[in-house]
């Protein structure tokens, strides 16, 4: 979040689209927004892209959505860790079952 505070450009710039060449983004914009997505799901336990459920997406959300929020002035620098310690609390639950499952070998062969 104070990244994306203290950045408020680029962050638009690297989220201008989920995937693929936008002429607005540039090629360093374009591998910085793939790193970010490839870190985030491999911290969830998915390493294949085309195999991520919605979780990924819906933290990935959350943060944008803060971040642009506070970044647009519409969330006070002063409620920015508020509310991120409440998202944190409310898909904490979730992440860590994920994770669970993505390091439990016999969920993964769906026994």
């Amino acid at each position: 979040m104070r990244f994306a505070q203290r950045h408020a450009a680029l962050m638009r710039l690297m989220f201008a689209s989920a995937g693929g060449e936008r002429p607005e983004r540039g090629p360093s914009a374009q591998s910085s927004a793939e790193r970010f997505f490839a870190l985030g799901s491999e911290l969830l336990g998915k390493q294949d892209p085309e195999a991520l459920g919605p979780l990924p997406f819906l933290l990935a959300a959350t943060t944008e959505g803060i971040s642009a929020m506070a970044c647009a002035g519409r969330l006070p620098p002063h409620r920015v860790d508020e509310v991120v310690d409440a998202a944190v609390r409310m898909l904490m639950p979730l992440a860590l079952q994920q994770l669970g499952e993505a390091l439990d070998p016999v969920t993964e062969r769906g026994a």
